[in-house]
């Protein structure tokens, strides 16, 4: 699911795409403020019902809310049964987690580059946005008219058409590519995307310099396969995998740094004891509560 989120970001892309090239017919300054209005569309929705979504319990418990925050347990996540004992434990979990994280909160941030699995690890997610952005994605995002107009494409219903047929190919093996992620090495997906992206800029930059130089089709041909086989070597390493990537990073962050307070805990018995005391108890009093209720 990680995966698929940057994925279908080619939903949006293909709408957008197709939308712009119906409107390109129009002779007025409709022929914009129709994809303006309805970009504006999901965002207007968001701001109208966001107001009905309920808070987070995480947030309500942090707040001493935790009778609002159980009541909206029991309803999203046990069918409204007040009497779960699902919702009663997923209660103690969350304020546990919360314990924990105040007490880590209290560490220096220093300590993220002076231990080295942590350096590392955020070394790795540093550079995977860096990668993701310097990788020339951005040329087709923002400059596919003007490369177009290299190789001698000035037909805007070509260009619009290319536009709606690149955006539906990058959904179709982004979407693909994201459900593969947990069958392949992460290492090795991540240097075939290195890789073929630097061949595909090679071979781009070569048929641009030919197109230039004799200004054939078959260059400017060739160059638009290219463009469509550079985007799927992107989609490799560089759409879902880095998410899900990023993702695993900063779960295993968060795991080291709870086993760090477990290691703490045990070192002080008393305190420990304390904590898992009251965490047992409170579980224990919900579940009492509700079996007498």
């Amino acid at each position: 699911m990680t995966s698929l989120f940057n994925a279908l970001w080619f939903c949006g892309s293909l709408i957008a795409a197709g939308v712009s090239y119906g409107t390109q017919s129009l002779n007025d300054d409709w022929a914009w403020r129709i994809p303006s209005i309805l970009q504006a569309g999901p965002s207007l929705i968001q701001i109208i019902f966001i107001f009905m979504i309920p808070e987070s319990p995480r947030y309500l418990i942090s707040k001493d809310r935790r009778e609002e925050a159980y009541r909206t347990l029991v309803y999203y996540h046990a069918e409204n049964d007040p009497h779960s004992a699902f919702a009663a434990a997923e209660m103690a979990q969350i304020e546990h987690t919360i314990r924990l994280e105040l007490e880590n909160s209290k560490r220096s941030w220093r300590e993220l580059f002076v231990v080295p699995g942590l350096r590392k690890r955020i070394i790795i997610g540093s550079f995977l946005g860096l990668f993701t952005q310097w990788s020339g994605n951005t040329l087709l995002s923002y400059y596919l008219n003007d490369l177009m107009g290299l190789i001698g494409i000035d037909d805007a219903d070509f260009k619009g058409k290319i536009n709606v047929g690149l955006n539906s190919w990058n959904l179709l093996n982004a979407v693909v590519i994201s459900l593969l992620v947990r069958r392949f090495p992460r290492r090795k997906m991540y240097l075939t995307c290195a890789t073929s992206l630097l061949c595909c800029y090679i071979a781009w930059t070569i048929s641009v310099q030919q197109y230039t130089k004799t200004e054939q089709k078959e260059p400017a041909r060739l160059t638009i396969a290219i463009i469509f086989i550079y985007q799927a070597c992107y989609n490799i390493g560089y759409n879902a995998l880095t998410y899900s990537k990023s993702h695993d990073q900063g779960s295993r962050l968060s795991r080291w740094l709870i086993s760090v307070q477990h290691s703490w805990s045990n070192s002080s018995p008393s305190r420990s004891a304390q904590r898992v005391s009251q965490s047992s108890s409170f579980a224990a009093a919900r579940l009492a509560s509700l079996q007498h209720s």
